[in-house]
């Protein structure tokens, strides 16, 4: 198995125990234990302690993996690139740039810009007067492996600093972007356990009335009345979130404030 199949593997064992968990089908016995429904990034917390970890990848197995038009390149850690000599944080190098990008639209994990030093023997730098140069990069806390953007190579630190930071906006608003759906998709499911139960629950009440209609004060059967009502009411507030969130994903942000 490849360090990208792996990878791949990993995440997929993830989302299928977050599956698993959220749908009652898989019971957590230690901590950490998220309040469901839970996310992949969360079932990755989990996964230590529930489950042996999936797809393992020793660093001593680590290989540089460089996308196709080689504007990527995939490592474990930065440290693991050819001609490595230092990585600090973008915001560190500039102060007005952010320490990380939100990627979720419930939690706190953020993509974060690095900007790596790397020596490169054949070329000088006029702006150091050395063989350093620097590409951008990304990295989470909360996620394995880096991404280095092998595409620019600057003699700028401050140059790198800002185009990794625009680089790390932009996979935090995709990473978003599928962290919306994942969130909708449960939203959904979470309504449509609801609108079950308010059925059962309306199903059995316009029974009881039919059944007891001669035994009830016409004071209790105006309170069973509204009652009824209410639930049909809540019925149809169900369906309209539904129809909403299937036709737009990206309401489960605001929902979710």
């Amino acid at each position: 198995m490849t360090p990208n199949q792996a990878l791949k593997q990993r995440l997929t064992d993830y989302k299928n125990h977050a599956q698993a968990v959220n749908s009652d089908t898989y019971k957590r016995c230690v901590g950490p234990i998220h309040e469901k429904p839970i996310s992949w990034r969360q079932a990755r917390l989990e996964w230590p302690l529930n489950k042996t970890r999936p797809a393992a990848i020793k660093k001593s197995d680590i290989t540089r993996t460089l996308t196709s038009d080689k504007s990527k390149l995939f490592v474990y850690e930065f440290e693991k690139m050819p001609g490595y000599v230092d990585h600090v944080g973008a915001h560190e190098i500039n102060h007005r740039l952010p320490p990380g990008w939100y990627c979720e639209v419930i939690g706190d994990s953020t993509i974060k810009a690095a900007v790596i030093s790397i020596r490169c023997p054949q070329k000088l730098n006029p702006d150091n007067d050395s063989h350093i140069f620097y590409l951008a990069g990304t990295y989470s806390e909360d996620f394995d492996g880096v991404t280095i953007y092998t595409g620019k190579i600057f003699e700028c630190q401050n140059s790198a600093a800002y185009y990794a930071d625009r680089m790390a906006e932009k996979e935090a608003e995709q990473a978003k972007e599928a962290d919306k759906k994942f969130q909708a998709e449960q939203r959904i499911e979470k309504l449509k356990g609801d609108y079950h139960e308010l059925n059962t629950e309306g199903l059995a009440l316009i029974k009881e009335i039919k059944q007891a209609a001669s035994n009830f004060t016409p004071h209790i059967c105006a309170t069973l009345k509204n009652e009824v009502k209410r639930i049909v009411w809540d019925k149809t507030q169900i369906k309209v979130q539904i129809k909403a969130l299937l036709a737009n994903p990206g309401l489960i942000e605001e929902w979710s404030r």
